[in-house]
């Protein structure tokens, strides 16, 4: 494969990465947003029908992933099985713009092999809770918490990824994340206590942290783009 086909595909993997992690929880939240408003009549019907088609659109996304892992598994078991090689290579070859959906998972068993459907769900269920949740920020937070917490220790104990790169990407990231959620769960608490309220100083820092903490995310999603186009461009 040549340097130009293969920084294609790191690109094309990557770009798919950051446009599901940074749309589909926001199509989420929209959607909702145009749901919870019909009651009150304050809802266009295009903007509702363009949430309700991006909404579809990111079922049928994750419904995509399940169907192609499930392929991809019933290929790799016919190569073990069968000997099965050209089927196997005609399935990688079809689906290689997209081989990060199916590719790159320990051991392809269990929860692993359907990982990055598990983490666009995990990027979806925060804007669920806020638009759902929107009278309760202590809760709403404490549960953004919760499923910090839980993508941590899958990621951490189960070690779905087989590159150590993209290992160490998504353990920052949600590293981060889980700064951010724990100030946003501060600020939530703080603004329930009208005696604590009375120190700016204090929300101004925590602020300041939360949107450090989300300006760190972006910058690490680029900065490993940068580090894995360089591995590529050595190999």
């Amino acid at each position: 494969k040549s340097l130009l086909e293969t920084l294609i595909v790191i690109l094309k993997w990557n770009v798919l990465l950051i446009v599901i992690a940074t749309s589909t929880g926001n199509i989420m939240f929209y959607t909702l947003v145009e749901l919870i408003s019909i009651g009150g009549g304050h809802v266009s019907g295009m903007s509702l029908l363009l949430s309700v088609l991006g909404l579809a659109i990111v079922v049928a996304l994750i419904a995509g992933i399940f169907y192609i892992v499930q392929s991809f598994d019933f290929n790799r078991r016919k190569l073990l099985i069968f000997k099965a090689e050209k089927d196997y290579e005609n399935f990688l070859t079809n689906w290689a713009g997209v081989q990060v959906l199916f590719r790159g998972f320990r051991n392809h068993q269990g929860p692993n092999q359907y990982f990055y459907a598990i983490y666009v769900m995990r990027l979806i269920m925060p804007m669920f809770i806020a638009a759902v949740l929107v009278s309760s920020p202590i809760a709403q937070t404490v549960l953004y918490l919760i499923i910090n917490l839980m993508i941590l220790g899958y990621i951490l104990i189960m070690r779905p990824l087989m590159r150590r790169i993209n290992f160490v990407q998504i353990l920052i990231i949600e590293s981060f994340v889980l700064v951010v959620n724990f100030c946003l769960f501060l600020l939530a608490l703080f603004d329930s206590h009208s005696n604590l309220t009375e120190d700016l100083d204090t929300y101004k820092l925590i602020g300041d942290i939360v949107i450090f903490g989300n300006g760190c995310v972006n910058i690490t999603i680029i900065v490993f783009l940068g580090i894995k186009v360089y591995q590529a461009i050595l190999v």
